[in-house]
C-alpha cells in the first residue's frame, strides 16, 4: 500500500509528507530552515501545547519555516519568513471562503509562536494569491511538497501558468524515501 501513495490520484499521507520535508531539510541545510512535522498540527489545535512548543523552540534562529497543514481533508502550506517578517499559506485549492479560515489559522498560529518569541507578534499575515492550483481533489499534498521545494530553489514558477508535470514530482518524493 506505501507505494501506491506515489499512484496519480492518490493522497499522500502525513508520514510521506513528513519525510519528504526531512529530506529538504537536509538537502537545504545551508538556507538555515525548519520543517516541523505534520504532527504539529493535531498537537497545536488539541491544545497540547507542551509538545508543540517543544516543535518549535529552536525556530527563533531560523530563516524559513516550513508547517505542513492538514485541515478538513486538505492539505497547504504554512511559511513563517523570518528575514521578510510574513507567515504566509501556500493553498492548492483556494477560495474566497478559505481565505477566511487561512486568515484565521495564520493569526492562530502568530499567536502560538509569539508566546515562545516575542519576534513573531510583529510578523505580518499573508495570503499567497496567483500560485499555481491543483486540478483535481487529490494532489494537495503533491503541492505542498512542490511548493516548499520551489521556495527553496527561489524558483518563481510557482506563480506563473506553466505545466507542472505532477507524475515526475510523485517520483521523486518517493525516490528519498525508498532508496
Amino acid at each position: 500500500m506505501f507505494l501506491n501513495l506515489f499512484l496519480p490520484r492518490l493522497w499522500l499521507d502525513d508520514n510521506t509528507i513528513n519525510n519528504y520535508f526531512s529530506m529538504l531539510g537536509k538537502k537545504y541545510s545551508n538556507k538555515n530552515i525548519k520543517c516541523i512535522s505534520t504532527f504539529f498540527c493535531e498537537l497545536y489545535t488539541r491544545h497540547n501545547n507542551k509538545n508543540a512548543k517543544t516543535m518549535i523552540k529552536d525556530c527563533k534562529d531560523k530563516s524559513l519555516i516550513f508547517i505542513p497543514y492538514f485541515k478538513n481533508h486538505h492539505w497547504f502550506l504554512i511559511v513563517i519568513d523570518c528575514l521578510k517578517k510574513e507567515i504566509s499559506s501556500y493553498d492548492s485549492l483556494m477560495s474566497v471562503f478559505k481565505e477566511k479560515q487561512h486568515i484565521y489559522i495564520l493569526n492562530q498560529i502568530k499567536n502560538f509562536f509569539s508566546k515562545t518569541n516575542e519576534m513573531f507578534s510583529n510578523y505580518q499575515i499573508k495570503i499567497q494569491q496567483d500560485i499555481k492550483q491543483q486540478q483535481n481533489g487529490n494532489d494537495c499534498g503533491v503541492f505542498v511538497c512542490w511548493y516548499a521545494k520551489m521556495i527553496l530553489e527561489e524558483n518563481s514558477i510557482i506563480y506563473k501558468r506553466q505545466y507542472i508535470d505532477l507524475c515526475n514530482f510523485r517520483k521523486e518524493i518517493k525516490n528519498p524515501i525508498i532508496f
